[in-house]
């Protein structure tokens, strides 16, 4: 089972991991990362999540996962798009877009947002993570929310300016 390390509501280390199934409704709080993956076009990349074990499973969503006890949210979102896309990218290429603190449950988190401008593309092949892979405008992501056909970050974060 893989540990996730501990902060408290400052975003300060606790000092200590916790399994990832003993996240649910604990005191503590965790670090997620978002990847909001854009083109010259403005609009984002957007995957299909092909795992069922997903707390959404089987729904459009922005790559994203956890940041491991031995690195940074940075390094995190390197290692989640390698691991959901087959992209390797540099930290050059990120920017922090904003960092969402989430203070309700069943799950506390601070959520790393981070932001890169896609100039060039390459040959996405489906996974075990990611079944498909599309362009989407932020109006065709918000009709995706109110269909239910995609992550509603808004909601799961409790933060109505979430793509502000």
């Amino acid at each position: 089972m893989e540990n996730v390390e501990c902060f408290d509501y400052k975003n300060q280390s606790l000092h200590r991991t916790v399994p990832r199934d003993q996240m649910k409704n604990a005191a503590e709080y965790f670090r997620v990362i978002h990847a909001w993956i854009k083109n010259n076009q403005g609009e984002y990349l957007v995957q299909k999540r092909a795992k069922k074990e997903d707390s959404n499973p089987f729904m459009w969503a922005f790559t994203s996962g956890m940041v491991q006890p031995d690195e940074d949210p940075l390094e995190g979102i390197i290692r989640e798009v390698n691991e959901e896309l087959k992209l390797n990218t540099n930290k050059d290429q990120w920017s922090l877009k904003k960092i969402v603190s989430t203070h309700v449950h069943p799950y506390k988190t601070h959520t790393y947002i981070f932001e890169m401008t896609m100039t060039s593309f390459w040959n996405f092949e489906p996974n075990e993570e990611v079944s498909e892979m599309v362009w989407w405008n932020l109006e065709r992501i918000q009709k995706a929310i109110k269909e239910a056909s995609f992550w509603n970050y808004p909601s799961l974060l409790n933060d109505p300016h979430y793509f502000k």
